[in-house]
């Protein structure tokens, strides 16, 4: 009802968790059928999901939208807190009963493969190549270690170091610990490695993956390994090869990506355009309001005014392409979203899969072979012939 007292609870960006309960009903959403009611209540960035309750301890509805957090004052040259009067009530509600019926989204067949491996070892040389992880050599001496190693590592910060090579060894390695590693872990062969038991020494790596997400540090990792002569790594034995990652199944061609990483029940993966996911976009360039993360050079968001102010839940890859189209921006691509770039951009989407605009090379079509040769006149001597041959190979990621 109007003038209704409420208390939120939630998580918004950069505090562990807020409790607020000065903001009240300023709009029941007759206008809209009664989907959601606007409210004073003090949220900010990263509170969208956060459950609203009545005086009587009761949820009635979940926080999906609000105005900009910080608009810029001309006078000042500067962005400032977008302060609003107690009857403005800039915040969205959705009422508890319309959340309830949302299903979760249901995998079309074929049944989801397990993400794609990370990728074997090659011939190359041991890199950073993204994220604040260090890279020393002293010689035939090399290090690679968490960011601020031997300092506490930073909260939100990722790396994916290739090519490091098998004879190495872990000389440190202290992460915080969580049963299943979802928080803050070292990925290694696919097998994520927190608390202090790290991957084993000689593990053959590859590629590795650091993540650590926005609360609780520890001191980090340290991995050395010597090199003959300078040598760089190399490919295993021709006898033992890594099996090529699968290619995507046929006519699932897009890719869908967790909203955080390490945060969803399910895989990351291929999937149908006619499956129904979640909708977060990305910008290249800044849109008032949108985020951008350190490290990153897109601003995202999952329910700007630019997006109709609302969330967008189950959607097919299409009606996804065209709601991002439509806010002037795009799918966030495979890389952005597995880089964490669109985390915390609101719609609680960090725990569900999300449309990204990756499409699968196997999905498009091999050129056709070209005609055959036509015979050698009868005049032709055998050394005078020559025959083409046009060998097509269909890649796969």
């Amino acid at each position: 009802t109007f003038g209704q007292k409420l208390l939120m609870i939630g998580f918004p960006d950069g505090l562990p968790a807020k409790v607020e309960d000065g903001g009240a009903v300023t709009d029941t959403g007759s206008s809209n059928g009664y989907e959601f009611f606007t409210a004073s209540t003090d949220a900010f960035g990263g509170n969208s999901g956060s459950g609203v309750f009545d005086e009587q301890g009761t949820m009635i509805g979940v926080l999906v939208r609000g105005v900009t957090d910080y608009v810029f004052d001309s006078e000042r040259g500067c962005r400032v807190v977008n302060e609003l009067p107690n009857s403005a009530g800039g915040e969205g509600i959705t009422y508890v009963d319309r959340v309830a019926q949302f299903q979760p989204s249901q995998p079309a067949q074929p049944p989801a493969l397990p993400p794609p491996p990370l990728p074997p070892l090659a011939p190359c040389s041991v890199s950073v190549d993204s994220g604040p992880c260090s890279l020393t050599k002293n010689g035939t001496h090399s290090c690679v270690t968490s960011p601020g190693f031997p300092g506490d590592y930073p909260n939100d910060k990722g790396c994916t170091i290739t090519c490091l090579p098998a004879a190495n060894t872990v000389e440190a390695f202290d992460v915080e610990e969580e049963t299943s590693c979802q928080y803050d872990y070292l990925e290694v062969n696919g097998v994520k490695y927190c608390g202090t038991s790290g991957p084993p020494n000689g593990e053959p790596a590859g590629a590795v993956q650091w993540v650590s997400d926005f609360s609780v540090t520890a001191k980090g990792w340290k991995i050395c390994w010597e090199l003959e002569n300078g040598s760089s790594p190399s490919a295993p034995p021709s006898s033992m090869p890594s099996p090529p990652p699968p290619a995507p199944p046929a006519g699932s061609p897009r890719y869908v990506a967790c909203g955080r990483t390490g945060r969803c029940d399910e895989s990351d993966r291929w999937a149908a355009p006619s499956e129904k996911h979640e909708v977060r976009c990305c910008s290249d360039s800044r849109i008032d309001g949108w985020k951008k993360k350190d490290g990153c050079s897109v601003w995202s968001e999952s329910d700007d005014d630019e997006m109709g102010g609302k969330c967008h839940h189950n959607k097919n890859f299409a009606q996804a392409s065209t709601i991002c189209e439509d806010a002037g921006a795009r799918l966030c691509t495979r890389a952005e979203l597995q880089g964490n770039c669109a985390r915390g951009s609101g719609c609680g989407h960090d725990r569900d899969l999300i449309w990204s605009g990756t499409e699968s090379e196997a999905a498009a079509p091999p050129p056709p072979p070209s005609a055959s040769p036509s015979p050698p006149p009868p005049s032709a001597s055998p050394a005078a012939l020559s025959i083409e041959f046009q060998v097509t190979v269909a890649g796969g990621s």
